[in-house]
């Protein structure tokens, strides 16, 4: 009966419109002008949201998926569990980015690879910044403090949008970033980003499995060895390699607020 309410619920959200997962799990569509075309955004609010009259920090979970898979949990049970973690880490409003070319949206430079991408997550971004985020601070009570999580190519994503939209978010975990798929952009990127910006305080937590292929394995302390000779004084990094850990180690959100929030495992 579940599989059944669950797959009622994704059809209706296919005609548009809100609809409920299971309370209090909800999603909207918004329409973008920059993207041509609906995107999907679900919603895990914190328990008392409703009635607390309290604003909420903003976690927006890049590659969101409702049901299980190959990266482990639905996106409800990890906001879930997120919201369960207890002070210092605070009560969230998650909010889960779907996708619908996901390999388009991610990468930011044209890459062969496979599979290959166009490399337009500079539109994708622009959607966040000019669209998605408006619309949130609209909808919701927010603090105004925002996260990004991302992992394996939206990791990447998230390092991308630290350096191409650096007031976008206050804090940005990036769990598994594809940096292989480009490096040398990434790294000038970087370099580019504390140039322009030499007193920015910002937080990156970057964590990824000790048993990742080399994309991710080298390219990750690489490029936190360049984060640390060029980063100002007030920008905080915390780089970790999960003992036996494969690609997108199934803590890793939870690694990246405890660091976030000042209880590091």
């Amino acid at each position: 009966m579940r599989k059944i309410v669950f797959a009622l619920a994704l059809a209706a959200a296919a005609v548009g419109g809100v609809y409920l997962i299971n309370p209090p799990y909800k999603a909207f569509k918004i329409s973008s002008r920059i993207l041509g075309e609906k995107r999907t955004i679900l919603e895990c609010l914190p328990a008392g949201y409703h009635t607390s009259g309290k604003s909420y920090p903003v976690l927006f979970h890049l590659d969101a998926d409702p049901r299980p898979s190959a990266y482990g949990p639905s996106f409800y049970a990890i906001a879930e569990k997120m919201n369960a973690l207890g002070a210092p880490i605070p009560e969230m409003i998650v909010l889960g980015l779907t996708n619908t070319d996901r390999t388009r949206d991610m990468i930011p430079v044209p890459d062969t690879a496979f599979p290959p991408s166009p490399g337009k997550a500079h539109e994708f971004l622009q959607f966040i910044t000019e669209e998605l985020i408006p619309d949130v601070e609209a909808r919701y009570r927010v603090t105004g403090f925002r996260i990004l999580y991302g992992r394996s190519d939206s990791g990447l994503f998230a390092l991308y949008a630290l350096t191409a939209a650096p007031d976008a978010f206050q804090a940005v975990i990036a769990s598994s970033p594809s940096l292989g798929r480009s490096p040398a952009f990434m790294a000038e990127a970087v370099k580019k980003l504390f140039r322009e910006r030499p007193a920015l305080a910002k937080t990156l937590f970057v964590v990824y499995g000790a048993n990742e292929g080399p994309s991710v394995a080298d390219r990750v302390p690489e490029f936190a060895a360049l984060i640390k000779k060029t980063c100002p004084e007030n920008f905080i990094l915390g780089v970790k390699s999960i003992p036996g850990g494969g690609h997108v180690p199934e803590s890793s959100l939870e690694e990246g607020l405890r660091f976030l929030f000042g209880t590091p495992n």
